[in-house]
C-alpha cells in the first residue's frame, strides 16, 4: 500500500476514534415480545414498517404472530427477506429502496446478527 494513503488512512481512523463518542447513536431496544411492536409503532405515530429478516425466517412463519399484531393494530408493514450472512452493497442497497419506495417510516430487524447488520 502506498505510504501516503496509510498516512491518510490512520489520520481517518483517529479522527473517527475521536469523535464516535460524541456522535448521536441510538441503542436498539430489544422487545422480550412481538406484541410490543405495534403498541411502539401507535405511540411514535407510525403506520407502515420495513421488517428485515432472512428467507428461512420467513418461510418457517415465525413473523406470523407479529404480522397478526400488526394487521390488528392497522400498521402496514413490507418485508424485505433477501438478507445473507455478511450482507452485501447490493443487499443494503436494495433493502435500502425498498424502504424509500414503500414509504417506510420505521425498520424491524427480526432475527440474528446478520438482519441487523442490514440497517
Amino acid at each position: 500500500m502506498n505510504t501516503f494513503k496509510k498516512i491518510y488512512c490512520r489520520i481517518f481512523q483517529n479522527c473517527f476514534k475521536l469523535v464516535i463518542p460524541i456522535l448521536p447513536y441510538r441503542t436498539p431496544e430489544i422487545l422480550k415480545s412481538t406484541s410490543l411492536i405495534s403498541h411502539i409503532c401507535m405511540d411514535n405515530h407510525i403506520s407502515k414498517v420495513m421488517v428485515i429478516t432472512d428467507f428461512t425466517v420467513h418461510q418457517l412463519g415465525i413473523l406470523d404472530r407479529m404480522c397478526e399484531h400488526l394487521d390488528h393494530h392497522s400498521i402496514s408493514y413490507v418485508i424485505y427477506d433477501k438478507t445473507v450472512a455478511n450482507p452485501t452493497s447490493d443487499n443494503v442497497e436494495e433493502a435500502k429502496n425498498l424502504y424509500l419506495s414503500s414509504n417506510c417510516q420505521a425498520l424491524i430487524g427480526f432475527g440474528g446478527g446478520s438482519s441487523l447488520r442490514e440497517f
